[in-house]
């Protein structure tokens, strides 16, 4: 933690007596009802002062602000530097929302890089001809035929329905955008375009069916495999929710349990720690009966396979965060491990331990404050409400679970203040 270093404006030179003696500060009178002159005396003042009060020297005095300073400061530190990581979490949040972005709309672009490329293709296979071919069809059709317009439309439809429906599924989402309509009124109006430009009814009818059939070939080509692989999608959403939904809710608990360590450290007796080993005892018990459900459900099934590469995945994962948290925290993931992760699980339950609330009822109280605040908490609702998980890596579950451990920290500074957690206690 960086300390802000604390300087007083003046220094000792700067303080004179009221009677300007131009000697050095030697004594500091405490009463109030002094003018800040008065309340100074140098040594020549002090030959002459005979009245009885609170006084010290002025180095006393000076070390006495010095020290409350110090306290300011190690406060304010205490109650910015959470602020200060938020925000800091917020600023990485936004780099990577930005670079996601930046990659969606070069995706965008190389797009119509490539539509441009097809229409450029069209224009290079009808550029080149075979004269032996050409002077064959010109002595066999004596008369001078008109030139097919409709089969170059026919390919241009064709190109600009693929890309318009390639290009407008990734701009659905940027449709709070401001250029956003205008991007898709231009996907419209190529569309548009080439209705207006059919000279008969008969041309527009011809335009309409190959749309339609473009779209229809486009359908019918996927829907069985659609309709094969759904099925297959949402057992598959389904595994990775529940296997990485308590992934996470294992590793922000432990997060979360060392920062209320590193809150506690000068009183390890603190009923919070205890609090904390139990939730942590909880989720183990909640995750056994998680993963025998799904064993249950899927062992006589393809997707047992499938649930078996999860849980790989997943214990990759408890690995790197065994290494990242230490060997305090080492029996929990060997628990989580044995109980949940290996190939063959059964049914496996810990007892919770007792919680001592010592003293007075304030400290329970404040403690059952505080969990009712981290209960209410609804920190990474968007997949728990898709369902859904768009990252399956290390870095991803442990910026949730770093962002959850500085939430603690938080309630932990608001709720149990360091400077009164032994006090509290006693």
């Amino acid at each position: 933690m960086d300390m802000i270093k604390h300087e007083a404006a003046e220094q000792a030179k700067d303080f004179q007596c009221i009677y300007n003696h131009n000697l050095p500060p030697y004594m500091v009178i405490f009463d109030p009802k002094l003018s800040q002159n008065e309340r100074i005396l140098c040594l020549k003042c002090m030959e002459d002062f005979d009245r009885i009060t609170k006084m010290v020297t002025f180095k006393k005095a000076q070390q006495m602000v010095e020290e409350k300073q110090i306290k300011k400061n190690e406060i304010l530190e205490n109650v910015i530097q959470p602020n200060i990581r938020q925000v800091e979490l917020l600023q990485k949040n936004l780099h990577q929302l930005k670079s996601f972005v930046n990659q969606e709309f070069d995706q965008l672009i190389e797009n119509t890089c490539e539509w441009i490329k097809n229409f450029d293709q069209i224009r290079k296979f009808h550029k080149n001809y075979n004269l032996v071919q050409e002077l064959d069809k010109l002595i066999k059709n004596e008369r001078n035929e008109n030139i097919d317009e409709s089969l170059f439309i026919q390919e241009i439809t064709k190109i600009n329905l693929s890309l318009s429906i390639k290009i407008n599924s990734k701009l659905e989402q940027f449709k709070n955008f401001n250029d956003y309509t205008k991007c898709s009124q231009i996907l419209q109006n190529i569309i548009n375009t080439e209705m207006s430009e059919c000279s008969t009814d008969l041309e527009k009818s011809t335009i309409e069916t190959q749309m339609t059939d473009s779209i229809e070939s486009i359908s019918n080509s996927n829907i069985d495999s659609i309709e094969k692989n759904l099925a297959y999608y949402r057992e598959l959403e389904q595994i990775q929710y529940y296997i990485y939904e308590d992934l996470q809710n294992l590793v922000n608990l432990l997060y979360s349990f060392k920062a209320v360590n590193e809150h506690f450290k000068n009183n390890l007796k603190h009923p919070m720690i205890t609090v904390s080993r139990n939730k942590i005892i909880l989720q183990l018990n909640l995750s056994n009966g998680i993963y025998l459900d799904l064993q249950q459900q899927y062992q006589k099934n393809p997707f047992k396979y499938v649930l078996l590469e999860e849980k790989k995945n997943a214990l990759k994962i408890i690995n790197q965060f065994a290494q990242a948290l230490g060997i305090d925290y080492q029996s929990y993931i060997d628990y989580f491990k044995s109980n949940s992760l290996s190939e063959i699980i059964s049914f496996k339950q810990q007892n919770l331990e007792k919680v001592t609330f010592s003293g007075s009822s304030n400290s329970q109280q404040t403690t059952n404050i505080f969990l009712q605040t981290q209960k209410n908490e609804k920190i990474f609702s968007h997949w728990i409400n898709s369902k859904t998980y768009n990252s399956k890596s290390f870095d991803s579950f442990i910026f949730k679970a770093i962002s959850y451990k500085q939430l603690t920290e938080i309630k932990l500074l608001s709720n149990f203040p360091i400077s009164n957690q032994n006090s509290s206690d006693k």
